[in-house]
């Protein structure tokens, strides 16, 4: 084996830790390691954020950092979907509805210019549609039909100049039919060599793969198509079908397939290479992106799933985004406040599992909680505001009335402080102890309040309402850079809300729409950079995990169990949230860690 002296004349750096910034192909001599190092890609599958709609027989376009996923097919009962969702390579967000159901159809394109062709309409015969639509990152618009009815179609380019091929038709042939679409007109082409259904399908309009499929019965031909003609390609290892497939045909991604199977291959352009298993096997998902950096979201396990799974063959190592369960709560209670960080997080309030409304206080260091020193009037669903050693609680229900009375914790007792103006429950609340905001909530009567109020560490203050009236939403941020996000508009029969508003010490502002509405849930972070966990969306609690970047809310991955009435270190930055308590009076506690990437140096052996 070479030694670094014998290397030494030669251009490699001399380095105690890696190159930063760090590129593929990087070659150096880590002295700490005492090896000769690289960046070389490895190949690894990590769990990504979840759809918000679960489904199978989808389709996808696009890229890693921003994919598509349209159409596909629920149940029980079967339902056919319309909408779509956009990927970030972090999480879902809901894209514009497609004019009509497709599912396994062909689809191929960007996130911002997308073409979908065929596919399956509905549960009865006939189901098949000729139908194509486009996609400009926003809105599906009708475009020329196909000459051919057909589903379980393969789809490949780009939305100006597409390829569908094979398919099942009416009721249950198997076609071997090939259509290009230059953006405007369909024009037919030289059919497949095998008339087959359910293959995988990759490239470009002159550089496809078709792979796979039935025919019955399921097989493992493969054929290129190069603009004009069909030719064979080496076959799979294994028969196999309803697989999903991204890249071009000299760097090829085909996985998963019937029987909800974990296999990934390779395509070389000549040979299939096994890569990574899935860690979780399914069929009929959407795939897209390069043999680099793709996804797999959705598809049959061999029920319809959310799950997302991301691919990639990078020297950057991605660890998934995770909540993990953290030492229990010494007392379970619901609707009790929180707030702080993770390593730092103070619990009190609520309802306890004898229906009292609590003065308990616990304080969590990252690792257990403590009981500490109590407040001085037992509440539920109060202000809360702060960090572990300078806490606020204002407000909050006894269980027979709406309060004012005002706390201040300086991480050993709790103070009184001046009343808010309003008696409320359920506000949403951010900001600091000397410089917070409660806004909105219910009161009784007028009941759903819009009014908001600021506290300066002495007095509250009237400022600028709400948009509208809501309460037992969700907030957080500083008193000049606020969130305020779902909840309710109405009392008993609840109206659910998506919206959300911007606080700028002054005004309000819209901002994203949530992908799901809810109320009760977990909350934490800043104005660009929010998580929302859990809740309720009636009629269903949930586990569903969201995130806010300033513009837009995505999905990210879902607490271990649904949860709502629960407790939240509010301070805590969005990528490593708490949550602990909830209803039925729980003591459970998660704690969360974000998605991250870190290079990681190879070393180089000449043995």
């Amino acid at each position: 084996m070479s030694t670094y002296t014998e290397l030494k004349g030669l251009r490699v750096k001399f380095l105690a830790a890696n190159p930063d910034p760090g590129a593929a192909g990087d070659v150096w001599y880590d002295s700490a390691a005492y090896a000769l190092k690289a960046f070389v890609g490895r190949a690894a599958w990590s769990a990504g954020s979840p759809l918000s709609t679960k489904r199978r027989d989808v389709k996808g376009a696009g890229t890693q950092t921003a994919g598509l996923a349209g159409g596909g097919t629920d149940t029980p009962p079967i339902t056919y979907l319309v909408a779509t969702e956009e990927y970030n390579g972090t999480g879902w967000s809901a894209g514009g509805d497609m004019n009509t159901s497709h599912s396994v159809h062909g689809q191929c394109g960007t996130q911002t210019a997308a073409l979908a062709a065929g596919g399956a309409v509905s549960a009865t015969s006939p189901k098949n549609t000729v139908n194509s639509e486009e996609y400009n990152g926003s809105t599906w618009t009708e475009g020329n039909n196909m000459g051919t009815e057909r589903n379980q179609c393969g789809g490949a380019g780009t939305q100006t100049a597409g390829l569908i091929a094979g398919g099942q038709t009416e009721p249950g042939g198997k076609e071997d039919a090939t259509e290009e679409y230059d953006g405007s007109s369909w024009s037919e082409q030289n059919d497949l060599s095998t008339a087959r259904s359910a293959a995988a399908t990759f490239g470009i309009q002159t550089a496809a793969v078709h792979a796979g499929g039935e025919g019955p019965p399921t097989v493992a031909t493969v054929e290129e198509y190069d603009g004009t003609n069909w030719t064979s390609g080496t076959n799979l290892p294994a028969a196999r079908q309803t697989q999903s497939a991204f890249g071009t045909l000299t760097a090829g991604i085909v996985a998963g397939g019937n029987g909800a199977v974990t296999t990934v291959l390779g395509y070389d352009g000549t040979n299939w290479t096994a890569l990574p298993s899935l860690a979780t096997g399914r069929y009929e998902s959407a795939g897209a992106g390069t043999s680099t950096a793709g996804f797999l979201g959705g598809g049959a396990v061999p029920s319809p799933t959310a799950l997302t799974e991301d691919y990639n063959n990078s020297f950057e190592v991605v660890t998934a985004g995770a909540w993990a369960s953290g030492n229990a709560l010494g007392t379970g209670a619901q609707d009790l406040g929180g707030c702080g960080i993770q390593t730092a997080a103070l619990g009190f309030g609520g309802y306890t599992p004898n229906g009292e409304n609590e003065t308990n206080t616990q304080s969590y260091d990252g690792s257990s909680w403590t009981e500490v020193n109590n407040l001085n009037t037992g509440r539920n669903s109060s202000t809360n505001i702060g960090v572990q050693t300078a806490a606020l609680a204002a407000g909050g229900h006894t269980g027979t009335a709406y309060i004012a009375n005002s706390e201040e914790f300086d991480g050993t007792n709790w103070a009184e402080g001046n009343d808010i103006n309003t008696g409320r429950t359920g506000g949403g609340s951010f900001g600091t102890q000397t410089a917070g905001v409660n806004a909105g909530g219910y009161s009784g009567p007028p009941g759903v309040l819009a009014n908001v109020e600021e506290y300066d560490g002495t007095s509250w203050a009237e400022v600028t309402d709400l948009p509208g009236i809501r309460g037992e939403q969700h907030a957080c941020g500083t008193l000049t850079a606020g969130l305020v996000w779902g909840g309710t508009s109405t009392g008993p029969a609840p109206t659910m809300l998506e919206t959300s508003f911007e606080y700028d010490g002054t005004n309000w502002t819209a901002g994203g729409d949530m992908v799901l509405k809810r109320r009760f849930g977990g909350k934490c972070g800043l104005q660009t950079a929010a998580l929302c966990y859990g809740g309720q969306s009636i009629p269903a609690t949930v586990s569903i995990t969201e995130e806010y970047d300033g513009t837009a809310w995505a999905t990210n991955v879902s607490l271990a169990s649904a949860v709502f009435k629960h407790g939240s270190a509010t301070a805590a930055p969005a990528g490593i949230a708490l949550s602990f308590g909830g209803s039925p009076r729980i003591t459970a506690t998660e704690e969360f860690t974000g998605k991250t990437k870190a290079e990681t140096g190879s070393t180089i052996d000449f043995d």
